[in-house]
Order: structure tokens, then C-alpha cells, then sequence
């Protein structure tokens, strides 16, 4: 018996079993077993961005400003209420506000994290994954698709410092058609669930809403209109095709989870063509590749032993790691780097691919980050966020 007609998430039973409390797009609602009775029940959480403020002065033995080759040496950057306000010849006891020495490092803007599940293996890591990212330089993270409810708890602690991590842009469960590929995924068997699900996007605050595998097309390009019309952010999938056709921004990986038959972008020996390129440039579509692939790491076998692992690092996945990596150091890694030639240089002057590089899930947020700056890549005319 169908006993509400709204969004209903987390719903649990009443002592006596005569009330279901839920959750719906963010409120929390009681009511009768029959239906009657709905009501809201009172709940103030609040929360404010934590905002530095004053001036900071940071001495730089080195920067890199991460638009070219040029390495600027021995200068200060000054930053007022958490923006930069300058870049300037170091001055020796420059006044004002806080002094910091880095006169024997390099500064490199934030790393960003362009595809992560922060909250589903993640959780396995409690407060040490945030620390994690953090200490390899990662400082901002982007969610393609988490249970939400944790995702905008995390986005709102780290955007409170109340919890200490990189910026969390955080959005909730593909929006998948009536089977589902991932349990956690949210499927949609008609027009009124698809609608309750772009509610929940756009009261939730999504920074991103992303569609899965076998949500028909029909419903892609709607949601792809909608989000755009109604919440300004970005949309994405695993196919290029339909959604370039259908007004999505971007997809996630060159090749990954499908239903369709047809929408692979590489060949079966790993080769993307000319003409899927072309399709991403004249669409302005973006790709967030990811090589699944780890071999790279034996060109760097000692980041097992660095100290940022073995301190932040589960210990159990620390032996995990060393196992995985012996058997990369065994192995003839002629295959495997072949597949990442084939797949990494594609990008040509104008495209808006992006090239991200994650292992499976099994290896740390450091591995992500080594990988994606050690593959070669090519700039696009324009920057790409992704």
C-alpha cells in the first residue's frame, strides 16, 4: 500500500510501530502507517563556512603556476583574506599578518581530484582519507556520484573546518532507468520518479548530477535540459554517444560500465579514433579518463615507504599495496604500457579532453594523484575543469 507521495529516503519504524519517520529532500517528515497524519518534525542543524581572514605572507623558494614551464624563484606571495592578492620579489621582513617560510620548497597550486567515489570505498578510511589527499597536495575533490546524505555532510564539515580535507564538491546517486548496475543507484520507472529525483538533486544542492547506464535516452536529454535550466551545474554519463546528441557536458572514463552495446570509445585493442575526438571537440563535451591501470606505479616502487603512506594509511592496505606491487615488478609490463601510449597522447591542440589517470579502487588517493601528473600530456587551447 502506497502510503505517501513524496521523495522518501531512510525510513525507519516508530517504537510501536505505528509511524515511519524519513527522510525527504533534506527535511525529516512523520507519518501514520495508513498515510495519515504527515507531519515535519523540527530540525535546526546549522552551518556557516569557515572563511580565513587577515593577510598571510608566504616566502617561496620556488613557484610553479601550473599555466606553463615558468618556474618564478624566491618570491612572496601575499594572500589577503584567503585570496591572492600578489605575487611579488621577495622582500626580507616584509610587514603584516602571518609569516610563512617555504623559502626551501616549492609552491604548486591545489591538485584536483577530477573523478572520485569519495564516499564509497572511502568510508572504509574514516578521517584519514581526507588527510590523505591533503598531504599529497590534493585540495579539491570532485564527487561523480555518492550517497548524498553522507556526501553533503562532508562537503558542509570540510567547508566548516570541521573536519579537515580538501574542498568536496559533492552531488548524490546516478540517476539510473529501471535496473540498476550499483545498488546504491537511484532508478527511475516512470515520470514521477524521475521528477522526485530532480527534486532531490536541486534541493540537495547537487554540484553535479550524473546519469547511469541504462537511463533511456529521452530521459538523459531532459535531465541534461533541466539540470542546466534549473541548478546551473554540470551533467555527465558513460556514454559519449547519446550524450553529446542530448546536451551533456562531459563523460567519465574512455571506456567503462555500459548497457547500450554501442557506445564504447575505443576500439577493442584500446584505441580511440580521430573521430571520436572530433565528436568531443565540435560538441564541447569533456572527457575525465581513467586508465585503470597501475603500471606506472614501478616507475616509482618506493612510495609504498613514504612516510605520508605508512603514517595516513590503513596498515592492512599498506600490505595490500606491497603484494599488488610486487606483482607489478614481476610481471613484463610491455601490455600494459602499450594500452596507456595508445590511450594517454590522444589529445590534440583544441580538445577539451582531460586526462585523469586512477587505479582501481584498491590503491590510495597518492597513486591517483602520481599517476595523473605522470602521464605526458598536452595542454587544450582553453582550460578544462572536470
Amino acid at each position: 500500500m502506497q502510503i505517501n507521495h513524496e521523495v522518501t529516503d531512510a525510513p525507519t519504524w516508530s517504537g510501536d510501530s505505528r509511524h515511519l519517520l524519513y527522510l525527504t529532500n533534506g527535511r525529516l517528515r512523520l507519518i501514520s502507517r495508513d498515510g495519515s497524519r504527515l507531519r515535519r518534525v523540527p530540525l535546526h542543524l546549522n552551518w556557516r563556512p569557515d572563511k580565513p581572514l587577515g593577510r598571510t605572507v608566504i616566502h617561496a623558494g620556488k613557484l610553479w603556476q601550473g599555466v606553463g614551464p615558468r618556474v618564478l624563484r624566491d618570491v612572496d606571495i601575499v594572500v589577503v583574506n584567503n585570496r591572492i592578492e600578489s605575487i611579488q620579489p621577495h622582500q626580507p621582513g616584509r610587514s603584516g599578518g602571518r609569516q610563512i617560510d617555504a623559502s626551501n620548497l616549492t609552491v604548486i597550486p591545489g591538485l584536483w581530484e577530477s573523478h572520485t567515489h569519495q564516499l564509497i570505498s572511502g568510508k572504509f578510511f574514516g578521517d584519514r582519507l581526507n588527510r590523505v589527499w591533503l598531504s599529497y597536495g590534493v585540495t579539491s575533490l570532485h564527487s561523480v556520484g555518492d550517497l548524498v546524505y553522507r556526501g553533503i555532510e562532508g562537503r558542509e564539515a570540510l567547508a566548516s573546518n570541521d573536519r579537515i580535507g580538501p574542498r568536496l564538491f559533492a552531488t548524490g546517486e546516478a540517476i539510473d532507468g529501471e535496473r540498476l548496475f550499483y545498488n546504491f543507484m537511484r532508478p527511475t520507472t516512470n515520470e514521477q520518479a524521475l521528477e522526485f529525483q530532480l527534486s532531490r538533486a536541486r534541493e540537495l544542492e547537487y554540484d553535479m548530477v550524473k546519469t547511469y547506464v541504462r537511463l533511456p535516452h529521452e530521459q538523459q536529454a531532459m535531465i541534461a535540459q533541466r539540470v542546466h535550466d534549473e541548478m546551473g551545474v554540470w551533467t555527465s554519463s558513460h556514454y559519449m554517444m547519446p550524450g553529446a546528441a542530448n546536451g551533456m557536458d562531459g563523460m567519465s572514463h574512455v571506456s567503462a560500465t555500459t548497457r547500450l552495446g554501442f557506445p564504447y570509445t575505443r576500439s577493442g585493442g584500446g584505441v580511440s579514433y580521430q573521430d571520436m575526438i572530433d565528436i568531443f571537440v565540435m560538441s564541447g563535451m569533456h572527457d575525465t579518463s581513467t586508465t585503470f591501470n597501475e603500471v606506472l606505479l614501478r616507475e616509482d616502487p618506493g612510495f609504498v615507504d613514504d612516510v605520508r603512506l605508512q603514517t595516513l594509511y590503513p596498515p592492512w592496505e599498506v600490505e595490500a599495496l606491497r603484494a599488488k606491487l610486487r606483482g607489478i615488478l614481476d610481471n613484463d609490463p610491455t601490455v600494459a604500457l602499450d594500452s596507456i601510449s595508445i590511450c594517454a597522447p590522444r589529445c590534440t591542440s583544441g580538445s577539451p579532453l582531460t586526462r585523469r589517470c586512477r587505479p582501481p579502487r584498491a590503491y590510495p588517493p597518492k597513486c591517483s594523484a602520481w599517476k595523473t601528473i605522470s602521464v605526458p600530456w598536452r595542454p587544450a587551447s582553453s582550460p578544462t575543469w572536470s
